[in-house]
């Protein structure tokens, strides 16, 4: 195969491959962002779900149990034991709502009154701990000092409620007229929100809800077991609020929390963690902890590898069989096209055979310059090539002599091609012209006939008849 051939079809082949390519690498992208986007709206959807919960936990909490102390807030003997400080009574007096409350609600469990000092006066869920200053530790009850209005919010203090360490408090002021007692306040354990937010997410995202897990972070640095024994699970710069054994396995790994999201391998599992995209406020607003999500993606994960691979394999197939039909189309046409080309060689080279036995000098032309021609030219101009000839003039009609028998180039109106001329002259004896022989440095005088090619009409044949010897007994 012809060198130049070989480009051609390796330049084809190139062209082929990078349209393939790029078409392959378009549809790959959306591919890729449409996945992207599904599964962005699916966890969007389970994150907008689990902060309305929180919202709505939280106003169900307080509407609730603000109805709930207004029982001891209004009752006279509370009010009364709060005043004279009288621990056991107030115990007393407490216990058996207390108990009901605990009952209504598994997640309740405290119940304290604090005193305007700071200090702790009775802890309903400990009553034998009591008398420990919480002002540097608990600001939300030295708010309430302060103001002396009830405040809500989430907070973390010195006693866990069973293996929660944040929980949602409310704290109410306590006054016997305009006298300022001191603080009551409710605690609720935060895992009431987690079990309420997987609960709803039964119902409304049901195919999901065996893929998902919660938990709830704080980023307070104090916090202590019920037997004061320090302890903290940090996950990051944060620490998980409450045990739990799928969570904990990321206790002291190293999470990159600027992003707002990490990818974890568990137990061959693949897991997306999203955080601070729920947070949970404390008394002032301020963020106290943040919901921790967690999705399995190993599905997701599979079919987007699996996606992918067929977004890859089919352009690579389809690329390979284009590859084999145009190497074989390619090859087939080439080889008709060199059987043509030598087909047109053999009969260019019979033209040109026959055009060479010819006296006449014939040439073709464009009417400016001489594309091809015989060897009677050659001989009369005395080169030995076309290419050598072309070197000095692009045309014949620059060898016409000016004289008043003969056509030159000087009866041409501006811009008018010689060959145009001739072509509509209906005398034909005005389409002579007259040449010096460059070999013997003879003029001579040739009749000239022009003819149109078939295969382009800006092409002619043309044919230069010697009629010196006619010419010259004419003139006799």
């Amino acid at each position: 195969m012809l060198t130049k051939e070989k480009q051609l079809k390796k330049q084809i082949l190139l062209m082929i491959t990078a349209i393939v390519l790029i078409v392959a690498g378009i549809r790959l992208y959306l591919d890729i962002n449409h996945n992207k986007e599904i599964f962005d709206s699916k966890v969007q959807r389970v994150t907008e779900h689990i902060q309305t919960v929180v919202a709505l936990e939280q106003k169900k909490l307080r509407t609730f149990y603000t109805s709930r102390a207004k029982y001891f807030l209004n009752n006279s003997a509370i009010i009364e034991a709060v005043k004279m400080k009288d621990r056991n009574r107030l115990y007393e007096l407490v216990i058996y709502q207390y108990n009901i409350l605990k009952d209504e609600n598994p997640f309740f469990g405290i119940m304290h009154f604090h005193q305007p000092d700071g200090s702790s006066f009775l802890r309903m869920h400990k009553p034998e701990k009591y008398g420990d200053d919480l002002t540097e530790i608990r600001p939300m009850i030295d708010a309430v000092h302060k103001h002396q209005q009830a405040t809500e919010g989430f907070e973390v203090g010195k006693m866990l409620h069973g293996s929660d360490a944040l929980l949602y408090r409310m704290a109410f002021p306590i006054f016997d007229s305009d006298v300022y007692l001191g603080t009551m306040e409710f605690g609720i354990g935060s895992s009431q929100i987690i079990s309420a937010a997987l609960e709803t997410l039964q119902h409304t995202h049901s195919q999901d809800k065996n893929n998902i897990h919660i938990a709830l972070l704080h980023s307070s640095k104090q916090l202590y077991h019920q037997s004061g024994e320090h302890h903290l699970y940090k996950i990051g710069p944060y620490n998980l609020a409450q045990h739990s054994d799928f969570f904990e396995y990321l206790l002291d790994k190293e999470l990159n929390f600027s992003d707002n999201s990490h990818i974890i391998k568990k137990d061959q599992h693949t897991y997306l963690l999203r955080w601070n995209q729920v947070l949970l406020t404390n008394h002032d607003d301020k963020t106290e902890g943040t919901v921790l999500i967690s999705f399995d993606i190993t599905e997701d994960e599979k079919a987007y590898y699996s996606a992918l691979v067929k977004a890859v394999a089919a352009p690579v197939i389809v690329l390979a069989i284009m590859l084999l039909f145009f190497n074989w189309g390619f090859n087939y046409f080439m080889k008709k096209l060199m059987r043509s080309h030598e087909e047109l060689e053999l009969q260019h080279t019979y033209t040109q055979s026959l055009l060479d036995l010819q006296e006449n000098i014939i040439i073709t032309t464009d009417g400016q310059q001489i594309l091809s021609c015989n060897t009677a030219f050659l001989n009369f101009f005395n080169v030995p090539s076309l290419e050598v000839f072309k070197q000095s003039h692009d045309c014949i009609c620059d060898f016409f002599l000016e004289h008043e028998s003969f056509f030159s180039l000087a009866r041409l109106d501006k811009d008018e091609n010689w060959v145009d001329h001739l072509l509509h002259e209906n005398e034909e004896h005005r389409k002579v012209v007259s040449m010096i022989c460059q070999k013997s440095a003879e003029p001579k005088a040739f009749s000239v006939k022009i003819n149109q090619l078939n295969t382009n009409e800006y092409h002619y044949v043309i044919s230069f008849t010697d009629i010196t010897d006619i010419s010259i007994k004419s003139k006799e």
